[in-house]
């Protein structure tokens, strides 16, 4: 019970989270949850640096410039 928090929301609030409950027993925290870690996942954006990366891995695996199993596996055990 220590990591609760009680809030106060307006009555039009409870019926929009009940609203969007996916099961009857589904608490209000699990839905604004949920609703929050969609939010974040799909406003996730990667920087330009991670973005050009996979692009350049992209483009080497479309030309074929990638290492067979048995190279990768030479590779990494002279590590």
């Amino acid at each position: 019970m220590q990591d609760q928090t009680m809030i106060k929301i307006e009555r039009k609030t409870v019926e929009v989270l009940k609203s969007l409950k996916l099961v009857e027993r589904e608490s209000y925290n699990e839905v604004i949850r949920r609703l929050l870690e969609n939010y974040l996942e799909d406003s996730l954006e990667l920087n330009e640096k991670s973005k050009l990366k996979i692009k350049k891995g992209l483009e080497d695996v479309r030309k074929g410039n990638v290492l067979t199993s048995k190279e990768a596996l030479t590779y990494f055990n002279k590590k």
